[in-house]
């Protein structure tokens, strides 16, 4: 009994106090899918859970994300959805690392036709409007000061669509992050 009560002292690591405050953050930022789409995107969060665990803060959260991208002449493209995280942060230097899953719905007007007049030289373009399920999921890493810090990341998923072809998803971000504890 006494060999089990050392082994579990030694890697427990030192006595914890209390966890985190819960915070909500809102991360805005460029966005990139397949590094060649540039966008804007927002997500708010809120942190449900905390908890402190090997000299971090660890947060379960949650909320909305929106975002807007497209290509010139090819399409435009907006999603509304939502993420959930999980979140860890040293208490030190205000660093993050997380791991982020969400479902987006997608909507895409896509050129689908073009049309020159060769008398003016003026373009008509006709558009489809086509519109997807998104799963992701994504890395995320950062610093916070205060209640201002910067983020990057990534975002994996796949297109889900009666409309067309399933296709893999693949997304860049980076931006500034607001917000803190309550």
């Amino acid at each position: 009994m006494i060999p089990t009560l050392a082994l579990v002292a030694a890697t427990a690591g030192p006595a914890q106090g209390a966890p985190p405050a819960e915070a909500t953050w809102l991360r805005v930022g460029a966005y990139l899918p397949y590094a060649s789409q540039p966008g804007l995107s927002a997500v708010g969060t809120r942190d449900l859970h905390t908890w402190t665990g090997r000299n971090k803060g660890v947060a379960l959260s949650v909320g909305p994300r929106v975002g807007v991208f497209g290509r010139s002449g090819n399409h435009v493209s907006g999603l509304a959805g939502a993420e959930a995280s999980l979140r860890w942060t040293r208490a030190d230097t205000g660093r993050f690392f997380s791991l982020d899953g969400g479902l987006a719905y997608v909507m895409r007007a896509q050129t689908t036709e073009l049309a020159v007049d060769l008398g003016s030289g003026e373009v008509d373009r006709t558009r489809e409007l086509q519109h997807h399920a998104l799963p992701t999921l994504g890395l995320h890493v950062g610093r916070n000061k205060g209640t201002v810090g910067w983020f990057a990341g990534s975002q994996f998923g796949r297109h889900l669509s009666p409309q067309s072809e399933d296709s893999l998803w693949f997304a860049l971000e980076a931006g500034v992050r607001f917000g803190g504890a309550r």
